[in-house]
């Protein structure tokens, strides 16, 4: 009971911070839209993502191709992936300050964004069931003390009205960090790293904060897939260019 008070006390106290004191961008100091802490010129200059491959958004030169020569010859476990921006700056850093320096209101400006685009993206499709943010061990987030994916989810739960289930998957297994590991060496750190319970689900969305070779999501993919789930869209705020 006291918990439930305390964060409505919370809840209510940020909406009076944000009813009184004036918002600036967190790029430019700028004033900025409220409740969404960016400036107009600064979100237009962001690093949106162009021309893309449609399963893996891989980024192409040429807007002909609607499926990268990767995804041709080995096709993904997940359907379709719908990314925001190039992991390039400042979305990089608002990524890496998410993860690493509790600026959890990066989550809310980047997942407000990415709602924008999801909003127009479903406009006449069938929206997931569910949205599964990507999981973290929980050695993990113990240390961190939240779920960044979970945290981008929030956003989009409220703005498209689909429900998020992180309990559908979980870390089975500590993985090691992946940040310098190339494609193949992903795939065998995250074998059967992931356990999933699905039951009458056939639609999903995976949710993370970036996309690089893509082992992470095809992993989860897999998975759920073999449990029975037909249609899996990946969301990612940032791509990068590896593939």
């Amino acid at each position: 009971m006291l918990a439930q008070i305390k964060k409505k006390s919370l809840w209510l106290l940020n909406k009076i911070h944000y009813a009184l004191i004036p918002a600036y961008c967190i790029l430019c100091q700028a004033p900025a839209k409220r409740f969404l802490d960016l400036c107009s010129e600064c979100e237009k200059d962001l690093p949106y993502l162009g021309p893309a491959c449609y399963q893996c958004a891989l980024p192409l030169k040429q807007t002909l191709f609607q499926t990268c020569g990767q995804c041709l010859q080995h096709v993904p476990f997940y359907d379709r992936t719908i990314a925001l921006f190039h992991y390039d700056f400042p979305i990089n850093t608002l990524i890496s300050d998410l993860k690493f320096h509790q600026r959890l209101r990066n989550a809310h400006i980047l997942g407000t964004l990415f709602s924008k685009k999801l909003l127009t993206v479903y406009k006449d499709k069938a929206l997931p069931q569910y949205i599964i943010p990507v999981p973290l061990h929980k050695k993990r987030l113990r240390e961190r003390g939240y779920n960044q994916a979970l945290e981008l989810a929030r956003p989009i739960s409220k703005a498209l009205n689909i429900p998020i289930n992180n309990k559908i998957c979980s870390r089975a297994i500590h993985t090691l960090p992946q940040l310098k590991m190339d494609s193949a060496t992903r795939r065998k750190n995250l074998k059967h790293a992931f356990s999933v319970k699905v039951k009458n689900i056939t639609h999903v969305a995976i949710i993370d904060d970036v996309m690089t070779t893509g082992s992470t999501v095809a992993e989860i993919s897999r998975a759920l897939k073999k449990h029975g789930v037909t249609q899996i869209d990946i969301w990612c705020v940032g791509r990068t260019e590896l593939g």
